[in-house]
């Protein structure tokens, strides 16, 4: 008897052992720099980082830019600097983005735009930074130099990322980035606008690219030409324009994408008969119920595994 109760209480603890729920510290981490004298800062971009708070582990870095920092890290957000990176710095981010990981960096219009430093980080995959202004006379709000994009690429980060996005308008200020090799746009302004340079001379026509994205080893780098797009005042904050959902949404196709979006899960698991007669034989039903208690998630595996069991199950969505 006592061998027939230890391989049944043994199937337990080993198909519960495989769905450990995630803490907190196990969720995605997202490193949000404000280390570089950012005036977009985490004050200003509060509304972003707090949603960003509601779905991983945020960490607020406020000094160089470590292998440390990025040890546990998935994603690393750097708003327009104003002091510059290290050699060391560009060579942790670059290697942290070669390794899987996801960087988000972003700009600002012409008088502000640090585009040697964000360059540093972006054009050996193809996306430039250009001190330049994007302006619509036809399609803003407020102002000309606040222009509405909506313009969609064709291609998965897009398309992903346009159907999380409701109000398809987003509030823009900011830089045209420039693409060249396996860089892909993924929002554009209208064709009613006009880019500008430093000395607000019209140079080229609409559409410009405003958001676009590259490859980097198994990582990924994306560029937003203007911080303050997140920021919380007049664009991230105001529900009638889609900067919320575009932020989050890029964030999330991200991590899809790179492999690295984990949700927490909880598990219970009942086993009948939990105990066997000596000389019988007995069929076992196992019941294992898996619960996501993240977000909405596809394409999900679930693996069941002991010494005398195994069974895989693939579902086509877990709601949350």
């Amino acid at each position: 008897m006592g061998m027939k109760k230890a391989l049944v209480l043994l199937l337990v603890l080993l198909l519960t052992a495989a769905y450990v729920p995630l803490s907190r510290a196990q969720m995605a981490v997202v490193v949000f720099d404000e280390g570089h004298g950012q005036y977009y800062d985490s004050a200003k971009l509060d509304r972003f980082l707090s949603d960003l708070r509601s779905l991983y582990k945020v960490v607020i870095n406020r000094d160089a830019i470590t292998e440390e920092d990025l040890a546990q890290a998935d994603v690393l957000i750097i708003p327009n600097p104003r002091r510059p990176f290290s050699q060391d710095e560009v060579s942790v981010i670059k290697r942290f983005v070669e390794r899987g990981g996801i960087l988000l960096v972003m700009g600002d219009w012409y008088r502000y735009i640090n585009v040697d430093e964000l360059n540093k980080l972006t054009e050996d995959v193809g996306i430039t930074f250009t001190k330049t202004e994007v302006m619509d006379d036809k399609y803003y709000d407020y102002r000309p130099y606040f222009p509405l994009v909506d313009v969609w690429a064709d291609n998965e980060a897009a398309r992903f990322v346009k159907s999380k996005v409701k109000y398809r308008k987003i509030k823009y200020n900011g830089c045209a980035l420039e693409l060249s090799g396996d860089a892909k746009p993924i929002l554009l302004s209208r064709k009613t606008s006009y880019v500008v340079n430093e000395r607000g001379a019209r140079i080229k026509p609409g559409p410009a690219v405003v958001a676009a994205f590259a490859p980097l080893g198994e990582g990924l780098v994306i560029a937003i030409g203007g911080s303050r797009v997140a920021a919380t005042k007049y664009f991230y904050g105001k529900v009638n324009f889609g900067n919320k959902a575009f932020m989050l949404a890029l964030v999330e196709w991200a991590l899809k994408t790179a492999g690295r979006l984990r949700v927490s899960v909880k598990v219970t698991a009942t086993v009948y008969p939990s105990l066997i007669p000596v000389g019988k034989e007995a069929t076992v039903r196992v019941i294992t119920v898996v619960r996501n208690v993240g977000r909405p998630v596809s394409n999900v595996t679930v693996e069941l595994s002991s010494e005398f069991y195994a069974e895989t199950k693939v579902l086509g969505a877990m709601g949350a």
